[in-house]
């Protein structure tokens, strides 16, 4: 299962790399993630596209993500996933957008007398995001769920065209 998720992110980004210009964008977010008691904060970035399937409204999103920091000895490493969005525009500038995919994330762990190491694990995406059209981007804060693990996204997407 592990390996499945990792060659959807793979075939997503190699996908989105090809993509056409328009409708594309990149983004830089910080993610803050909550796990048994546990703060876990992580910047990510991503590629979205909705040009792979022209379906009005929808968009698919691949992201990466490096750990900064730890809390009480545990370390999110990384995160790697695929998302789908549904945009709903509510208002000039403001869109509501539903989000489902799939993630994998690693975590280390040091808590001295009790040992050290290492996790991974993978797990379906549910979420929910606000967006604005702030610039010539999109302000966004998002709500994900990822099995045991919460998270809440604030960042930042510009258009590639």
């Amino acid at each position: 299962m592990k390996k499945l998720g990792l060659l959807i992110a793979a075939a997503a980004l190699g996908a989105a790399s090809m993509a056409a210009q328009a409708d594309t964008a990149w983004s830089v977010q910080y993610s803050m993630y909550g796990a048994d008691g546990t703060d876990l904060d992580a910047v990510e970035a991503s590629y979205r596209t909705s040009e792979l399937l022209d379906i009005d409204n929808v968009s698919l999103e691949a992201f990466f993500g490096l750990g900064i920091g730890d809390d009480n000895g545990v370390e999110l490493d990384n995160t790697l996933g695929v998302e789908g969005y549904y945009t709903y525009e509510l208002n000039d500038g403001f869109s509501v957008e539903g989000i489902l995919g799939y993630a994998r994330y690693k975590v280390s762990y040091d808590l001295g007398i009790l040992g050290s190491g290492s996790d991974s694990d993978s797990d379906l995406i549910i979420g929910i995001a606000g967006t604005y059209e702030l610039g010539s981007g999109t302000a966004f804060l998002e709500w994900r769920d990822i099995g045991d693990i919460d998270g809440i996204d604030i960042g930042y997407r510009m258009p590639l065209n």
